[in-house]
């Protein structure tokens, strides 16, 4: 039918010309689908980024917390400690104080036992998280009583140092059983350390609390 209408020249033309226009709309097409996919990992990148300044807001706001929270337990630099059993002479011990703040820490006992026997005595501190509610939590503590390095740090439930028998030292952690309510454990472990260049473990025991 074609060949009847145009002629040869003007099929050639018509030929080149729906070829261009194929051409044309297959890169309309193709752009659209970049431009798309190009949204499309726009919107993905924002979310991300979205996402990672919350979640530093978030991050930011729980460091913040924890800093105005250790701020309050500073009056006028010095410790305002749960109870007053961090003697007089560490509250003026940078190590010992910065280490407290620095871990946000409350003391609430505080004791001497010279266990690397060099003749200072070091320092065993009962402590647990400043703000706590019920502070079942503690954490033990002992620094060495020359150069203040931390010789031992051991998290425990509803735990204390126990200075008795022939061990260096002692810790006391509260069993919990099914049975019992979490205020009044019956059942403690007691491990016994010894010193040897560092603490280590000698005995465990299952005890009355």
């Amino acid at each position: 039918m074609l060949a009847r209408v145009f002629s040869p020249k003007t099929r050639k033309i018509l030929g080149i010309f729906f070829l261009l226009l194929g051409l044309s709309w297959g890169y309309v097409v193709a752009q659209n689908d970049i431009w798309e996919q190009g949204s499309f990992f726009q919107e993905v990148l924002w979310k991300v980024q979205n996402a990672q300044n919350e979640g530093s807001a978030l991050v930011g706001a729980k460091a913040s917390k924890k800093i105005e929270m250790c701020m309050d337990t500073l009056t006028a630099g010095q410790f305002k400690l749960v109870s007053e059993n961090l003697p007089e002479e560490l509250k003026t011990v940078f190590e010992v104080t910065s280490l407290l703040e620095k871990e946000c820490l409350w003391v609430f006992r505080a004791a001497y036992k010279d266990i690397t026997k060099d003749g200072i005595n070091e320092i065993f501190l009962n402590t647990a998280g400043a703000g706590c509610a019920s502070c079942h939590a503690r954490r033990l503590l002992i620094l060495d009583g020359a150069s203040y390095a931390t010789l031992f740090d051991e998290s425990v439930d509803q735990g204390s140092f126990i200075f008795d028998g022939d061990a260096d030292f002692k810790t006391k952690e509260a069993v919990r059983l099914s049975n019992e309510s979490y205020c009044c454990p019956s059942k403690a472990i007691i491990r016994d350390y010894y010193f040897d260049k560092r603490p280590y473990l000698q005995d465990l025991q299952v005890r009355e609390f």
